[in-house]
């Protein structure tokens, strides 16, 4: 009997110990437990480098760099859409420039586990900020999308955003975002109309325009749209384009429609001034010869004297539609005429103005009668270091059989026997002061003293002849 009672004893206390056992089991997995939902140690994070003159950067939480060499409005597979980043509370968010060690931006961050987020680098790179949104993905219904607008023109105080004529925002300062407005009465995947943001203050001018057509959304779901660039036409940054973002599970890119801008340089030899015309929607293949009565000129410069260049023509989606070739390049019509009779010197349709925000140079050169050389000058450069200026070397000296060299203060050959209507690639100089000597390989030759800008681009250019005074060298901004 008395050992049917211990039985009976270590039965109970071992019964306890299993119960005590699994109690503390039911604790510990309250979370993780099979058939749970696992604790969420993450967020999703997505990073957009909206700093129109910045370097490529990492974007770094904590000790943890989540994306590498951002650039500018890029959005390549390794950076676009959330990447899953470690939830922190009173954490830092850090920029540095790709290849250096140090932060450029550091701010603290709170990035809630499980949650999505946005963020933006803004402004200048001398003046670097960053703006932290929550991304609320709540779908609304079937007729009905969810938008903000962000804005990242660092050059303009304040924007008007219009879409479809219903305002979206109005006085938007720069660096905010207006949150999300639910948008009603579009069906899913019709036409939006118009997409219109306008400078905020008077007068109101356009910064970007994309017409009805262009874009539709989607019912049930939520966007992001952020303008970012520079407004200025003749400036030296990228220009001003709006990205659309659907604000999914995956957070893409959707849509990334862009300007592009083209001035005139007149290096002709003997001189006279000239008119330049930019035409719509040109096909590169099977070019009609009436092609010109289907499509009215955009856009013009009117006399721009010999060695000088016109301001930039802005070309935006406000526009009629482009044409595209089978490579996906949009095709412009490049017509430039003298100014005294109106006498055309050439014809051309080699553009490509809606290359990544690009600016263009459209150079005429040459002596003698027309017709002339028409060279086209990417003028999108790269930034130089620190204490450094960008310069490359555009041969416009119409003497066939001669080449030119470009040679820096202290005897640097920084260009050697470039022919005639030659573009050389960039390099980087010492920014100051500096004398380039001019050499013809026919043993002429002349000098220029500019004075370089720090992280400034220049294009430098020979024009007239190496036999006679005419010779000579000229430097533009880009």
């Amino acid at each position: 009997m008395k050992k049917n009672n211990n039985i009976r004893r270590f039965t109970v206390i071992t019964i306890m110990a299993f119960a005590c056992i699994a109690a503390m089991l039911s604790i510990r997995c309250k979370d993780n437990c099979v058939g749970q939902p696992p604790v969420l140690q993450q967020a999703f994070v997505r990073f957009i480098n909206a700093s129109p003159d910045s370097p490529p950067v990492d974007m770094v939480v904590d000790s943890t760099a989540i994306v590498s060499g951002l650039a500018f409005n890029s959005f390549p597979a390794n950076t676009t859409g959330y990447h899953a980043t470690p939830a922190t509370i009173g954490g830092t968010l850090s920029a540095r420039f790709t290849g250096t060690t140090t932060a450029v931006l550091s701010v603290p961050v709170s990035f809630a586990p499980g949650e999505r987020y946005t963020v933006v680098l803004l402004n200048k790179k001398t003046a670097l900020q960053f703006l932290v949104l929550h991304d609320t993905l709540t779908a609304p219904s079937p007729d009905s999308s969810r938008i903000r607008f962000i804005h990242a023109v660092a050059d303009l105080s304040s924007i008007d955003v219009q879409l479809g004529g219903k305002y979206i925002a109005r006085g938007l300062i720069f660096g905010n975002s207006s949150g999300y407005v639910t948008v009603h009465s579009y069906l899913p995947g019709i036409d939006t109309g118009s997409f219109d943001v306008n400078e905020g203050n008077p007068p109101h001018a356009t910064v970007f325009d994309l017409p009805s057509g262009k874009f539709a959304l989607v019912g049930q779901s939520v966007f992001t749209m952020i303008a970012l660039g520079d407004f200025d036409p003749n400036g030296t940054e990228p220009l001003p384009t709006v990205v659309i973002l659907y604000d999914d599970v995956k957070g893409d890119i959707i849509s990334d429609p862009s300007f592009g801008a083209v001035r005139l340089l007149n290096v002709l030899h003997p001189t006279f001034n000239c008119d330049l015309q930019i035409y719509n929607a040109v096909s590169a293949d099977n070019l009609p010869p009436d092609w010109r009565k289907d499509f009215p000129d955009q856009g013009y410069v009117l006399n721009i004297g010999n060695d000088s260049a016109s301001s930039y023509l802005l070309f935006g989606a406000s526009t009629p539609p482009f044409k595209q070739d089978q490579n996906g390049n949009y095709w412009m019509g490049v017509r430039v005429s003298s100014t005294a009779d109106g006498s055309v010197i050439t014809d051309s349709t080699a553009i490509n103005p809606f290359q990544n925000n690009g600016r263009y140079t459209v150079a005429v050169a040459g002596m003698g009668s027309p017709p002339y050389s028409i060279i086209i000058l990417r003028d999108t450069l790269p930034d130089p270091p620190l204490n450094m200026a960008t310069v490359r070397f555009f041969n416009a000296s119409p003497d066939q059989a001669a080449t030119s060299t470009l040679i820096a203060q202290g005897g640097d050959t920084l260009f050697r026997s470039i022919g005639f209507t030659q573009v050389t690639g960039s390099i980087f100089v010492p920014i100051g002061n500096t004398t380039l000597a001019l050499k013809s390989s026919n043993g002429a030759s002349t000098t220029l003293t500019a004075n370089l800008g720090a992280e400034e681009a220049y294009t430098i250019v020979a024009t007239g002849l190496p036999q006679d005074s005419s010779y000579s060298l000229h430097i533009y901004e880009k």
